[in-house]
């Protein structure tokens, strides 16, 4: 069996850990971890480009994110591998829109289920965008992890919105982006 996990960079991944290290997999399982990360958009929606300083940082910014997404995978690897000893796991890092880039990596990989958190980044959604285009678009099974918002999830994703803002205020706005 050919299973693709798709995780974010959210605290939200261990609990799709959670699922399915806690379901019964064939001893001949194949998981591939998948994260993708979007492309910073370098114009707003007027057309305006930033300006060369906020290209730099905004640069910085995404390889950051890159970087920590290559972490997170790794490490649901090796959790992954810890837990189910009898599969194989291999990552893989993408650019793109996360819907497109899941179901083109399913397809490519011929697997046979596809995981996917059930909200991603905006809890108090019922079902988040990407989830509901896997569902819709995919060529083979789809389970769709429904997440619970704890404490700890919830006091990273706020401390994570908080050093953004602190970061940003540091350097004054956007020129071109302001309203």
């Amino acid at each position: 069996m050919k299973v693709l996990i798709a995780i974010d960079q959210s605290p939200f991944a261990d609990q799709i850990l959670e699922n399915v290290l806690n379901s019964h997999w064939p001893k001949d399982t194949s998981f591939k971890v998948l994260t993708v990360v979007e492309p910073f958009q370098w114009q707003n929606s007027a057309g305006e480009s930033m300006s060369p300083e906020w290209k730099s940082i905004a640069l910085e910014v995404f390889q950051t994110r890159l970087s920590n997404a290559g972490q997170i995978l790794q490490n649901f690897r090796q959790k992954l591998e810890a837990g189910i000893p009898y599969c194989t796991a291999h990552t893989e890092l993408l650019e793109g829109k996360p819907g497109d880039e899941i179901i083109a990596a399913a397809a490519k990989f011929m697997a046979d289920k596809i995981v996917v958190g059930g909200h991603g980044s905006a809890p108090n959604r019922l079902l988040g965008r990407v989830p509901q285009a896997v569902a819709r678009e995919a060529s083979c099974s789809v389970q769709i992890v429904r997440l619970k918002e704890s404490e700890q999830a919830a006091s990273q994703a706020s401390s994570q919105a908080g050093q953004a803002a602190k970061k940003a205020g540091k350097r004054g706005p956007v020129a071109g982006l302001s309203k």
